[in-house]
């Protein structure tokens, strides 16, 4: 049976974090940068730069924006990754990403769609990752990682490089063909 490696999409496969910044400085005026977000939680983020001179609640305003989300990129060569490892068939591979709010499931689809094309993968709305079946997590946000990595290791647990988890305990890489082969070599596989 093929080991199941589940897969974050915002900040993992996308360039969410560039994007937040241009809808943010669209909305607000003001500028955030790369090095501002030093911490997963986009509200504490702004709560702390700007006090209250900015509503926080304007990290759901612009995440639950379809234009937002349609906006979104695939990060280079992902699809080519993903690609490769579906062909080789070694794994099953899934995305599971937490929207927040059923309506918008339909939005992700529809990107999904549009930036993967014909690569067939399974994608699991669901904000508690831990009821997700999977062997391994590729993710940018600890705090999926730390629920996960009781039930799967702590060396199944990989992160995706980011300022804001620059504390991470787990193996962290630069990009999902990195993670990949982390994976493949801890399986003993050529990649």
């Amino acid at each position: 049976m093929r080991k199941i490696i589940g897969i974050d999409i915002d900040g993992t496969i996308n360039n969410f974090i560039e994007v937040f910044i241009k809808y943010f400085k669209n909305l607000t005026g003001e500028t955030l940068t790369k090095e501002d977000i030093d911490s997963w939680y986009l509200a504490d983020v702004i709560s702390r730069k700007f006090g209250d001179k900015i509503d926080k609640n304007i990290v759901t305003t612009i995440y639950q924006n379809e234009e937002f989300l349609m906006e979104l990129k695939l990060l280079e060569n992902i699809k080519n990754t993903l690609g490769k490892v579906l062909k080789e068939d070694k794994f099953e591979l899934k995305f599971v990403t937490a929207l927040g709010k059923k309506e918008l499931e339909p939005i992700r689809d529809k990107w999904l769609k549009r930036e993967l094309e014909d690569l067939n993968i399974e994608v699991v709305y669901e904000t508690n990752k831990s009821k997700v079946k999977m062997n391994y997590l590729i993710d940018d946000a600890l705090h999926n990682l730390d629920d996960l990595s009781p039930i799967i290791g702590q060396d199944n647990c990989i992160c995706i490089k980011h300022l804001y988890n620059k504390t991470s305990k787990y193996i962290r890489v630069n990009d999902l063909e990195e993670g990949f082969k982390y994976i493949y070599k801890k399986e003993k596989m050529n990649y």
